[in-house]
């Protein structure tokens, strides 16, 4: 567990299981790796042909086991690769194996980041950024055994910090400067919801309310004066449940011309997820201008919503429209009429208590807002209410339950308006409830969604109803799930679609910023100068102290020197390589010397001087000044510089 190379196998591991979208596999794999290690010293051996019947029976067992379990089944080389990667945990590892064990590694890591798409990837992208480095230099020590140790015993000397810190700023400048018209645009970001779903489904389908109503960010919209952002309009009632038209007539958009837009009031979306919207397109109020890069030809339906004939994810899914005041959306001659009030037949007693309700109100918008206001104000919200009587679901609302959920409450009320004659509609949209944390746009998360009633007034044209009472139809309670969900979005949208655009802009921005920074200090020289003068006498003294020697024998200035002389003893058994002399692995160091002397008769005093320097840094923490570094050096240069 101590080597790096092993964590960095579990890392690659996890993300070849988590291909599967669960943690079973994962789990599964963790177990594998944590048994062979402990079984580790059982140190198999085997021909290498066996790898390759493992890798096919890996394979074979990574494909058919996704497609019964109903998984992904397009990583299946990877499970081949991963069943590999156990068996080579149980056999003494030699360079090559180790190298071999590397790859694969780095195989599973990128086989992760073709998916992980959220916030799982930072944990390992940091984890990769760690323990990278670290194998590297293991490999490095471990390639010469008997100097630095066996290699089933690596040293713990590691990079120090400020490589890491080097290594982090040189991932994040990759990633902020490389040109993204190479490697294509931004990844679309995977749910849960199956394809041609939408979650407006879980309003008309109440097996989905739980995967509806969660707290997952859709999308996020900017903009002053929100109102409900509507999506569809259910407008038949079969008797107990209010449905979708099946035929959806439907108008172009009137778009009004750029210039005339000032009154109108202005909205930006960035949608998470195009699959989840179904084709629909939330809009608040009346579009007068709607445009996008993840929908084609969108319209206005008869039924008062936003629809588009196709809809994709792309690497940025953002839409921004104008908006002016709901108005009606077709003139009510009598057939519409006719459709929009019609109703089954109802009790008497509903008959009775409805009159009663509305003998002081002789106006149609009188009547409706006396209703709503009713509903409100007398009624419970209620989630995941007992489900109502089949035969007579409104008398049981009315009468008895007297709470629900806002279905309830936009379907009751759009029922009332039509046994009164006045036209009405039950709308599914969302309700803007809470800000970003991050920014001042609102975010549209799952439990946003919402059911509303709209009553068609002569003359005024639709008015939108809500008589689900307020004080829990729109929570506003923040939770550490709604954080995370928040920083999920902002990963989403900012850096997994981070795409050329974007790029461009951050470019220009610093260049601007850069600009405006030099403006600052010409202005401000005399104390910038100072400043700097200051920070190079600062810098002067410390290296001076440094050299002193004040700092020699910390436990990092020792790190330092260890690591130094292995490395200049290592290029300096790689350069006698290249010379025809080789070392053995159960040589000691002094007693290659002897050999590597007895070769090169010329050469003596440098191998001897490099050997020792090695030995005592090394073994006898002996504390290296300048002058020996640079004599060690030199005679490096020496062996390196020499012609039999």
């Amino acid at each position: 567990m101590k080597s790096a190379r092993h964590q960095l196998i579990l890392l690659g591991l996890i993300c070849q299981g988590l291909s599967w979208e669960d943690y079973f596999l994962p789990l599964v794999y963790t177990l594998g790796w944590g048994l062979c290690l402990r079984w580790q010293r059982m140190r198999i051996q085997y021909h290498e042909y066996w790898e390759a019947v493992l890798l096919v029976l890996g394979c074979v067992m990574g494909y058919f086991l996704g497609a019964v379990f109903g998984k992904s089944v397009h990583f299946f080389l990877g499970h081949g690769l991963a069943l590999v990667q156990l068996v080579r945990l149980l056999k003494c590892p030699t360079r090559r194996d180790q190298i071999f064990s590397l790859m694969i590694a780095l195989f599973h890591l990128a086989v992760g980041c073709t998916f992980l798409f959220d916030l799982r990837f930072i944990p390992i992208l940091l984890a990769a950024l760690v323990l990278l480095p670290k194998t590297l230099c293991e490999l490095e020590q471990t390639s010469f055994p008997g100097t630095l140790g066996a290699a089933s015993q690596p040293s713990n000397q590691g990079l120090p910090w400020r490589a890491y810190a080097m290594i982090f700023c040189c991932t994040v400048l990759f990633y902020l400067l490389f040109p993204r018209a190479l490697v294509g645009s931004g990844l679309a970001v995977r749910s849960g919801v199956a394809a041609g779903s939408g979650v407006l489904d879980s309003i008309l389908d109440p097996t989905l309310r739980a995967q509806g109503r969660s707290s997952q960010v859709l999308f996020q919209i900017e903009g002053n004066d929100l109102g409900y952002l509507r999506c569809m309009s259910l407008t038949v009632l079969d008797g107990c449940r209010w449905l979708p038209a099946q035929k959806r007539a439907w108008r172009r958009i009137d778009y009004v011309e750029p210039e005339k837009l000032g009154p109108y009031k202005h909205r930006r979306v960035r949608v998470k997820n195009a699959q989840l919207l179904g084709r629909n397109i939330p809009t608040d109020g009346q579009p007068v201008n709607l445009g996008g890069n993840f929908f084609s030809s969108p319209y206005h339906n008869i039924h008062g919503g936003v629809f588009c004939n196709a809809m994709w994810n792309r690497d940025k899914n953002i839409y921004e429209y104008w908006s002016g005041p709901l108005a009606s959306h077709m003139p009510f001659y009598p057939a519409l009429t006719a459709a929009y009030t019609n109703h089954p037949p109802q009790s008497a007693r509903l008959r009775l208590w409805l009159d009663n309700l509305l003998k002081d109100s002789a106006e149609p918008l009188a009547k409706a807002r006396k209703l709503e206001a009713f509903l409100r104000d007398h009624f419970t919200y209620a989630e995941g209410a007992p489900e109502l009587n089949r035969i007579q679901p409104t008398d049981d609302f009315i009468f008895n339950q007297k709470q629900g959920h806002c279905e309830r409450f936009a379907a009751a009320l759009g029922l009332l308006l039509r046994m009164e004659g006045i036209p009405s509609r039950v709308v599914i949209g969302f309700v803007p409830s809470a800000r970003n944390m991050f920014s001042e746009a609102f975010s549209i998360r799952g439990k946003d969604i919402h059911a509303w009633t709209e009553a068609y007034i002569a003359g005024a044209g639709w008015l939108q109803l809500d008589a689900t009472p307020r004080a829990v139809a729109s929570p506003n309670q923040v939770n550490l799930g709604d954080y995370w969900e928040e920083l999920d979005f902002f990963w989403a949208s900012y850096v997994v679609n981070f795409d050329m655009a974007a790029q461009s802009a951050l470019l220009r921005t610093t260049v601007l910023s850069f600009g405006q920074s030099a403006l600052w200090v010409g202005r401000h020289f005399p104390i910038v100068a100072g400043f700097l003068v200051l920070a190079g006498l600062l810098w002067l003294a410390r290296k001076k102290v440094r050299r002193m020697g004040a700092r020699s024998n910390s436990p990092q200035a020792q790190a330092r020197v260890r690591i130094a002389a292995s490395h200049t003893y290592a290029r300096m058994l790689q350069t006698l390589e290249k010379k025809g002399c080789f070392r053995d692995s159960w040589q000691t160091p002094l007693e290659f010397m002897g050999q590597a002397q007895n070769r090169f008769a010329s050469l003596q005093s440098q191998v001897e001087l490099i050997t020792h320097y090695f030995c005592a840094t090394r073994y006898g923490e002996h504390p290296a000044s300048l002058p020996e570094l640079e004599s060690v050096e030199q005679a490096l240069e020496q062996i390196k510089k020499h012609r039999e």
